[in-house]
């Protein structure tokens, strides 16, 4: 984890969960409910807030991740004025024009001063939310969770610390961010052109 004087570091990282399922042949590979939690770390309170759904709420794309970032960052767990969120380079869901816009949103709406987005070199550098993420793996294994609610005992069992926060997503917290996003950015302007071949 990186440290700043005057900045707060917010690690992102998308994970899936499985309900268990004991049964056999295609009954298995049908009645498997995905889980979705997305791990954003405070570096100032050394917590991790997970935001949590189920597939029959949401999928996993970008507009997913830019509404739990935007609720999280609207629960007031920080009154910094200056961020920096760190993240990977999965551009399906960080390098996208909804999170763009969420950033301009806070901070014309004067929530923080500035937000700074800062990606990891792919393959030498390493996120908190990657140990949060092999933690509750660990632990999955030893309580196979049959029901979305058994998977909020599984996150918060795998640390003793109590440093995960469970934030319960519900259909209502997610917003049509890409639309949104659509009306106001146009990035035909920008006239970005694909990384050529030498």
């Amino acid at each position: 984890m990186f440290r700043f004087v005057h900045c707060e570091a917010i690690c992102r990282k998308c994970d899936s969960l499985n309900c268990e399922v004991k049964a056999h042949s295609d009954m298995f590979y049908m009645s498997q409910l995905s889980c979705y939690n997305l791990s954003i770390n405070f570096g100032d309170n050394k917590r991790s807030y997970i935001c949590f759904w189920h597939e029959g709420l949401a999928e996993r794309g970008g507009n997913e991740i830019a509404s739990c970032l935007l609720r999280v960052l609207n629960m007031g767990i920080s009154h910094k004025r200056n961020i920096v969120v760190w993240s990977d380079n999965c551009t399906a869901q960080n390098k996208n024009r909804m999170i763009v816009f969420i950033y301009m949103f806070l901070v014309i709406f004067a929530h923080f001063d500035t937000i700074e987005h800062r990606y990891l070199v792919n393959g030498h550098s390493f996120l908190q939310c990657n140990r949060d993420f092999a933690l509750i793996e660990k632990r999955k294994r030893k309580c196979a969770p049959m029901l979305p609610e058994d998977s909020h005992h599984v996150i918060l069992s795998s640390t003793h610390t109590g440093r995960f926060e469970i934030v319960n997503m519900c259909q209502k917290n997610f917003s049509d961010i890409q639309a949104a996003a659509d009306k106001v950015l146009n990035i035909k302007q920008v006239n970005i052109t694909p990384k050529s071949c030498d």
